[in-house]
């Protein structure tokens, strides 16, 4: 053991100096290893979230594939427009001009459109309205539907201007879809709300090939991922 005059003499800020930077050396370390933690939790975050996306815009495609398929089936030609997330079916499908020039609803097509509409709204409306038969689209919940007509070039002598003539055929398309399939009333979107609605539009003027020009297009909102 040093006498006490020899510890006194003995400079021990070399020491302290040392284990002050071997200290601060391993906060930088520590602070580093966490730093590099959050960037990798953060980039897994971010890749699941584009994973989920990715998924999400697969099983919409998806969804409309499918209703458009069953629409072919019950002979309502559809297409499918991916970009605007709706499927469109040609106007004279379902819709008439009457001898009086003013539009008609063809029965059998509006009945066949409601029914197909019901069944296939209710495997993306809320959890509570989807049955055990439907696919799996996990990811999907509709906001709401709308069917829009646009009407197209009319006939000459039709006693209604283009605006007002759409008007007039959506509000007789969805009291036909809505009587015969009043399952649709059923049916609620992501806030509670009636997830199913009709409303009308200008389509595009083009050379008339049938009685009754434009389209309905039936477009899909869903809540985002």
């Amino acid at each position: 053991m040093l006498p006490a005059r020899d510890i006194d003499s003995i400079d021990f800020r070399p020491f302290f100096d040392m284990v002050v930077g071997v200290l601060f050396v391993l906060l930088i370390l520590i602070g580093a290893l966490m730093f590099f933690e959050q960037v990798q939790h953060s980039e897994s975050a971010a890749g699941e979230e584009q994973q989920r996306k990715h998924e999400w815009q697969i099983e919409k495609a998806d969804f409309l594939a499918w209703l458009a398929g069953h629409l072919r089936e019950g002979e309502i030609d559809p297409q499918v427009d991916l970009a605007n997330s709706a499927v469109v079916i040609p106007a004279d499908k379902v819709l008439d001009l009457g001898a009086d020039g003013l539009p008609d609803v063809l029965d059998r097509p509006a009945n066949k459109l409601g029914r197909i509409l019901a069944l296939d709204l209710a495997c993306v409306a809320a959890a509570e309205n989807r049955g055990g038969s439907c696919p799996s689209f996990r990811l999907l919940r509709l906001n709401e539907a709308v069917a829009e007509v646009r009407t197209g070039t009319l006939p000459s002598g039709t006693p209604l201007p283009r605006e007002r003539f759409a008007h007039l055929a959506a509000s007789l398309l969805a009291a036909k879809v809505l009587k015969g399939s009043p399952d649709l009333l059923k049916l609620s979107g992501s806030y509670g709300e009636m997830i199913f609605k009709v409303t009308s539009a200008l389509g595009v003027q083009a050379p008339v090939t049938s009685p009754i020009g434009g389209e309905i297009a039936l477009k899909f909102n869903f809540v985002a991922p």
